[in-house]
């Protein structure tokens, strides 16, 4: 129960950053090993501050559960999602293209903009933002690969948020 309890993000039940790491780090040494495809995905809330002042806390704590939910209903077994801080999210894809991460990503975005969450004060809409990187040769480690998710969840904000973006590798 402790070991749980140190691997999981209390608010979202989704693996906490060092959980979500330690399991990434052990699909990328399969991945290259085995020369299988993989994508990683950083995800980020939306104007999650504007969500916080706006509605209350408790109602962007509703939102973390509530993206944590579509999360965990999304993934396979094989892939991990995780909360990796504040309102920011990762998701590797295990023997996944390029062009099926995308989608995926996209049919994500999409179920997520459609259901806003539901609160007191009337439903709370919300979106999301996804930088996704695929695994190259040069990443022998997982954070070169994460810097590019997180570079392109950046392109994904500054092209106006609510979109998906594919770094280049």
């Amino acid at each position: 129960e402790l070991e749980r309890r140190s691997r999981t993000d209390g608010l979202s039940g989704l693996n906490n950053r060092m959980a979500t790491e330690d399991l990434l780090r052990q699909l990328h040494r399969r991945a290259r090993r085995y020369g299988e495809s993989m994508a990683v995905l950083m995800l980020d809330i939306d104007h999650f501050k504007n969500i916080n002042d706006r509605h209350g806390h408790a109602a962007g704590d509703a939102v973390i559960r509530a993206l944590a939910q579509v999360l965990r209903a999304a993934v396979r077994e094989v892939d991990v999602a995780g909360r990796y801080g504040g309102e920011e999210f990762v998701v590797a894809l295990s023997n996944s293209e390029a062009a099926g991460a995308c989608a995926f990503a996209e049919r994500l975005r999409a179920q997520i903009a459609r259901q806003p969450v539901a609160d007191a004060g009337g439903p709370i809409p919300y979106s999301v933002s996804i930088g996704i990187a695929m695994l190259a040769p040069g990443d022998h480690e997982i954070e070169s690969w994460l810097k590019r998710a997180d570079t392109a969840l950046y392109q994904a904000k500054q092209g106006g948020r609510d979109r998906a973006v594919l770094a280049a590798v």
